[in-house]
């Protein structure tokens, strides 16, 4: 009587175990297939708003865009887009995606590569019919400006921050004027060093906006060139 107790109580506790199991692995499952949704639907609206801002940007300048400082940034989300070599990606947590714009009789047209599934039944699935699958492959490195962004100095640090046509300039900017540096005599560097100085302090004086400072950036790194 005991043995059969003991056999019964076996299979009642093994049949509990198993449901558990089963539960947990379906919750989980239910939860994979949330958050793959919810990483559709987050980057889904940030992609869609920067079409938008693409044609808008073709059809005011004729051009296509190369930096995402190029699209007017309506959306909070869609500021944190990254660009490297003229592609802009958009990523969340682990997934992302990638677009590649150009112009096919004068119509703008993407091709694109994710890392995530886009089901044919999901709403506004017809953006991705030109989107290739990849798996296994990290986000690029994307551009920083010379300093730090995360504890920047002043009000031209910040600005500079927000847009990655002025982190690409700066760039260029600081190789320039370090270059022009390495081949100039003593007396040159210290002229130089005054010169740029000068540059920076009326920069932070003067400008406020990102338009300012790229035409200000522009001008130096002219003048580098010519020297």
């Amino acid at each position: 009587m005991v043995l059969i107790f003991r056999i019964s109580a076996g299979i009642v506790i093994g049949l509990l175990c198993y449901k558990i199991i089963d539960f947990g692995l379906s919750d989980y499952s239910n939860r994979q297939d949330s958050a793959r949704t919810d990483i559709f639907h987050s980057i889904d609206a940030d992609f869609q708003s920067f079409l938008v801002g693409a044609k808008q940007h073709y059809k005011k300048h004729g051009r296509l865009p190369l930096y995402v400082s190029d699209i007017d940034c309506k959306r909070r989300r869609l500021c944190s887009v990254k660009s490297k070599d003229g592609d802009f990606y958009f990523n969340n947590n682990y997934h992302w995606m990638s677009i590649s714009l150009y112009l096919e009789t004068g119509i703008l047209r993407y091709r694109c590569e994710v890392t995530f599934d886009v089901k044919d039944d999901r709403y506004g699935a017809h953006y991705y019919e030109q989107c290739r699958k990849i798996g296994g492959v990290s986000l690029p490195v994307f551009e920083e400006p010379p300093f730090s962004c995360k504890y920047p100095k002043n009000k031209t640090e910040v600005i500079i921050c927000k847009s990655d046509r002025l982190i690409a300039l700066e760039n260029k900017l600081q190789s320039s004027y370090s270059k022009l540096l390495l081949r100039s005599s003593e007396y040159q560097k210290r002229k130089l060093h005054a010169s740029y100085k000068a540059f920076d302090l009326d920069r932070l004086v003067t400008c406020s906006k990102a338009k300012c400072l790229l035409l200000k950036n522009s001008e130096m790194l002219m003048q580098f060139t010519i020297l």
